[in-house]
């Protein structure tokens, strides 16, 4: 069968009776044993616990247990056979629980091979949608696609009109997102929408995306250099999170385009709070620019692997933009590239942000060894109410002076791009790497409301002589206060934890 995961248990119930004698099974209170049963799969608590008796029958088909699933198939096999019977079990599971499933996750490590067993796969795997979209209770659904090619969408969706949230993530370097997003428009109950790495669509460029109008959150990630189509975002009116996405790893001329339309129309959002652009190139800065400075309700703006046209290589229609940005409480700035300056000498218009809670900068890969230039001089009273700081090490052994003279007495959150191995080869370097991590710990003792530093590494980092000088400095920093959480990151996983975190924050999901 299937591995049929439900939602762990609640932790804060059993924490109550951590402390107590332990009772038998049968004197647990009835909200505990859910609680202990929760943490089971649910394939052993239908098939295994439910025997035990009539009472933890009962607590087994709890709706509660059965509210949230995962499911995961073809993980532990490559045998379409073998595949073939884990989601038939999962049918049969749903033709007797659909009607208690209000969100459904699957993860799917199908074996691709091309044979009638294939098809047969992608049938049962439509089948089990329909039966979710005939009981008509699931609102969210979460596909994480680890299968060779794209993951179609079907006939299903268009019975799923309950659905809140529809997520589509493939997971492999092969698998891509649905090539045909016209089962969507059908959804109508549907408020976000998130897919990626989205290839070979088939809608013509100038033609619009016929996805439902309802939506308040929508994220769409394309793959590879061919242009994308039109949007129609004024027909989104009521959005309050848009993420734009272009194809990341990819050389430069490889990025997709940003069409100008939908460029021009983010300002037609009134009610847009978060606009995220990554990876794409030739944006018209000027335009987009313009655009920033009309959305007055704008809380959250992240741009990253951006590249300007040739013709307006400068950043003066973003710094204009970000002087109008008064409401404006997160900004990330990363790897702008022909945008750079806004990294490498990030714009006096910063200082004008009096509202900022979170900021994330980032400089380009191609200025780590060269040059590097910190937070704007002068004036540190837009810093005071910062919550989050995030900066790569170049930016912030340049921010010192500003990072010492600033009160940040609000300040929770830190998080450090180290840097790469290649930068601190030779002793001069290595002396300037350990000094910097001198002034670091030093500096995060002076801040006592911080609660958490992450560290960001390179993948290459590990077992270099340089590291010492890292783990000398978080051994000093636990020191200074001992109740700081100090956390070891990925340089990608930390940035994305932090961003994270500044998305919940500014959509009320904290």
């Amino acid at each position: 069968m299937s591995s049929l995961v439900a939602p762990v248990g609640d932790l804060a119930l059993l924490q109550q009776h951590q402390e107590a004698p332990m009772a038998s099974l049968d004197a647990l209170p009835a909200e505990l044993l859910i609680a202990i049963l929760a943490n089971l799969p649910a394939g052993d608590r239908l098939t295994r616990a439910s025997l035990v008796c009539r009472r933890w029958l009962d607590a087994c088909r709890s709706p509660a247990l059965l509210r949230c699933v995962r499911a995961k198939v073809g993980f532990a096999t490559q045998d379409s056979v073998e595949v073939e019977g884990q989601l038939c079990s999962l049918e049969a599971w749903l033709q007797r629980y659909a009607a208690l499933v209000q969100r459904l996750e699957l993860a799917l490590d199908i074996p691709w091979d091309g044979s009638d067993s294939q098809r047969r796969i992608d049938s049962l795997v439509q089948r089990c949608l329909l039966l979710c979209g005939s009981a008509g209770r699931t609102q969210c659904l979460h596909v994480d696609w680890h299968m060779f090619g794209a993951f179609e969408l079907g006939t299903a969706f268009q019975q799923l009109t309950s659905l809140t949230s529809l997520t589509i993530l493939p997971r492999m370097g092969n698998s891509y997102g649905p090539r045909d997003l016209a089962p969507l428009a059908s959804l109508s109950n549907l408020r976000h929408l998130h897919l990626a790495k989205l290839r070979g669509l088939n809608v013509d460029t100038s033609s619009h995306l016929l996805l439902p109008t309802g939506l308040t959150s929508l994220s769409l990630g394309f793959w590879g250099s061919r242009g994308i189509p039109d949007f129609g975002l004024p027909a989104f009116s009521g959005l309050h999170s848009l993420e734009l996405a272009g194809s990341r790893g990819l050389l430069p001329w490889d990025l997709p385009v940003l069409p100008e339309g939908a460029c021009a129309m983010l300002g037609m959002l009134p009610l847009l709070r978060h606009l995220a652009l990554q990876g794409f190139r030739r944006v018209p800065v000027a335009q987009l620019g313009d655009s920033l400075a009309a959305l007055t309700g704008l809380q959250l703006l992240q741009l990253k692997n951006l590249r300007g046209e040739e013709e307006l290589p400068s950043s003066t229609a973003l710094c204009r933009a970000l002087a109008a940005s008064t409401q404006l409480k997160g900004l990330v700035l990363a790897s702008a590239s022909q945008l750079a300056d806004m990294l490498t000498e990030p714009p006096a218009e910063l200082q004008l942000l009096v509202q900022l809670q979170s900021l994330q900068i980032t400089t380009p890969m191609q200025s780590l060894a060269g040059y590097g230039r910190g937070l704007p001089a002068g004036s540190t009273a837009w810093l005071a109410g910062l919550r989050r700081l995030g900066l790569d090490w170049r930016t912030l052994q340049c921010s010192q002076g500003v990072l010492e003279e600033a009160q940040l007495p609000l300040l929770e959150s830190l998080l450090v791009k180290c840097p790469l191995p290649a930068e601190y080869a030779s002793s001069v370097d290595m002396q300037a790497h350990r000094s910097g991590w001198q002034w670091l710990w030093e500096w995060v003792g002076a801040h006592p409301a911080l609660r958490c530093v992450l560290l960001a590494k390179s993948e290459d980092s590990q077992n270099r002589p340089w590291s010492d000088a890292m783990r000398q400095a978080i051994q000093r920093i636990r020191q200074a206060n001992p109740r700081l959480r100090i956390e070891l990151c990925e340089a990608a996983a930390g940035m994305a934890q932090q961003q994270a975190e500044m998305v919940g924050e500014c959509l009320g999901q904290s």
